[in-house]
């Protein structure tokens, strides 16, 4: 069977978040609406950003979500004009070694594809899932990968910033790891290590060391 990693992508990826939360306010200001609150906007992460318009301002949220989507083009080269630094060595580290390489995010399939082709590393990708309009799908978008590509839940390893991935990754049978290296963090190292994922790792290096031994041990192995 395959083995397999699976990415989350904002604060995994790439530092988005302020990319997201400029976006989100602009789009409030451009339709003449008073911008809501940090606090609330993260509190309504889970659901796509659609999703996200629909529970904090319902009746405009078609004309929010289109405001978003083109201020979130707009400014994507200000508040996030690359990946994390060494993320794409390591994907292609994953592509080498002939491992199936996943993105797993809450992004509606809209943001998803125009981070992905800002950065210009769509086609490193053997497949992508988006996020659902009424909160978290990931561990049924997870599921859904690893029928497809016939991969070991065992071998498969999720990628993720927050507490929740921890979760999503556990009730979809794989393997959690955590990516502490964004600036803006949604979930604090205690609560991180409460939910004792395989590992957490506070910059690239550390999760590019640890995934070259991965890859290696693996290889060894399969010989």
């Amino acid at each position: 069977m395959e083995n397999a990693f699976i990415f989350d992508f904002d604060g995994t990826i790439a530092e988005t978040i302020p990319l997201s939360l400029a976006a989100i306010r602009a789009a409030y200001a451009d339709n003449g609406l008073p911008e809501p609150s940090k606090r609330e906007v993260v509190s309504n992460f889970g659901a796509n950003e659609l999703g996200m318009f629909a529970k904090m301002t319902p009746e405009r949220a078609e004309n929010l979500f289109e405001s978003y989507i083109n201020q979130y083009r707009a400014l994507h080269a200000k508040y996030s004009p690359e990946p994390f630094d060494g993320i794409g060595g390591i994907l292609r580290k994953i592509k080498g070694a002939g491992w199936k390489l996943g993105l797993v995010t809450g992004k509606h399939p809209r943001t998803a594809e125009a981070s992905l082709g800002f950065y210009g590393i769509r086609d490193m990708f053997d497949g992508i899932r988006c996020g659902g309009l009424n909160g978290s799908v990931k561990p049924e978008n997870i599921s859904s990968l690893l029928r497809e590509w016939g991969a070991d839940p065992k071998r498969t390893w999720y990628v993720g910033d927050v507490a929740q991935d921890v979760l999503d990754a556990r009730a979809a049978g794989i393997r959690p790891l955590c990516a502490a290296w964004a600036k803006t963090k949604l979930s604090d190292q205690a609560e991180l290590e409460a939910l004792r994922p395989e590992a957490i790792f506070g910059s690239v290096g550390e999760f590019e060391a640890w995934t070259e031994r991965m890859l290696n041990s693996c290889a060894k192995v399969n010989k």
